[in-house]
């Protein structure tokens, strides 16, 4: 059986994280997307995501398997959104949810 565990993501275990990100980045473009096309996410951006705690990675066994950030009640693209939200209860944004092939 798989051990699959996660958790939030540590300073130390940015240059994994930046490995799958990198991967990720290459298959969007591969993919045609132009989604991580313009130097975001970079390790900077990894660096902030675990300072603010919203940094978390999917562990198997010993190895990071995946990353992503997870944030709660904001995203600045919905601050352009025209219109009303069905709800004003909170809300989770996964970013830069990725993992190894």
């Amino acid at each position: 059986m798989i051990n699959y565990h996660f958790r939030k993501a540590t300073l130390p275990e940015i240059a994994p994280i930046w490995e799958i990100l990198q991967r990720a980045i290459r298959r969007r473009k591969e993919d045609g997307s132009n989604q991580w096309q313009d130097g975001y996410p970079d390790p900077a951006a990894v660096q902030k995501d675990i300072g603010k705690g919203e940094g978390f990675v999917l562990v198997e066994g010993e190895t990071i398997s995946g990353y992503s950030a997870v944030v709660i009640n904001y995203e600045p693209a919905y601050d352009q959104i025209e219109g009303n939200w069905l709800t004003n209860a909170d809300f989770v944004i996964p970013i830069n949810l990725c993992g190894r092939n």
